[in-house]
């Protein structure tokens, strides 16, 4: 220890950091404490200084504890990180300093739980909002082979799981319906947009930044085998628009193209 710095017992450290006295937690911290000691504390076995102030809700603390270099995936004695901890107990500002700082939303404990598990198991409707924000796997399972919605404590909670479910199946489907079309990458939508056959470029694409756009998918019609691999006419690049209510789309001509001969229609790729 360096001369000038006094010495702090882990049980002045731990209970600073449990109820948050950040200038106590800073004084221990400069005094030599080391910032990934675990300890049992409560009845806790392997308790890092983080884990205590993620349980608690001490924020401030955490981040004073982060800045040190205390470990984001340390452990305790079920394998749960601290994020499992503040996700846990409700502290949403916690784990949004987690989350910013590099946690790992998908960290597993020993029966496969990840934060947003232990979220939807105690009903914290806004934390697992907040994972799912964050990219958390809504159809992560456990070992029982639960998603976090089957696991969830309330309507609420489990409502906005299902939703992001809902959602997470339509991608999939989407994405796999467009690797079946032929589309030029699986992240553009192939679009038909209606209008007559003779409506100029210039035209369409002028009208399409004026107003919002009713777009429907459609099949072409045509589908790939092994024998006769689907390779669609790439067509004639016209140019990027931005359109309301769509976003930056791709204009795309196939007209007089033999694949798209006698549709009435103009399809297009979205970007």
């Amino acid at each position: 220890m360096a001369a000038g710095r006094e010495e702090m017992d882990l049980d002045t450290f731990y209970r600073a950091v449990q109820e948050g006295d950040v200038q106590t937690v800073r004084r221990g911290l400069e005094a030599g404490v080391d910032v990934n000691v675990k300890r049992k504390w409560k009845g806790w076995p392997d308790k890092s200084a983080l884990h205590l102030a993620c349980w608690r809700g001490q924020t401030e603390v955490a981040e004073l504890l982060i800045q040190h270099g205390s470990d984001l995936e340390a452990i305790n004695v079920l394998n749960e990180t601290p994020l499992h901890d503040a996700a846990r107990w409700g502290h949403t500002d916690t784990c949004q300093l987690l989350i910013g700082s590099g946690a790992n939303i998908e960290a597993r404990t020993l029966v496969q739980w990840t934060p947003l598990h232990r979220a939807a198991s105690r009903g914290r409707t806004r934390i697992c909002q907040l994972l799912i924000r964050h990219g958390a796997d809504v159809m992560a399972r456990d070992d029982r082979g639960m998603t976090p919605s089957k696991c969830a404590d309330d309507r609420k909670t489990r409502r906005v799981l299902k939703n992001r479910e809902k959602q997470v199946m339509q991608e999939k489907k989407y994405h796999e319906l467009l690797q079946k079309s032929g589309g030029v990458k699986v992240n553009r939508c192939k679009v038909v947009l209606g209008g007559r056959e003779n409506a100029g470029k210039s035209t369409l694409k002028a009208s399409l930044t004026k107003r919002p756009v009713i777009a429907r998918l459609g099949s072409l019609g045509k589908v790939s085998s092994v024998e006769e691999p689907y390779e669609p006419t790439p067509g004639v690049d016209v140019g990027n628009v931005s359109i309301p209510g769509v976003g930056q789309v791709s204009l795309w001509d196939f007209a007089g193209q033999a694949e798209y001969a006698g549709n009435a229609k103009l399809p297009i790729f979205c970007t």
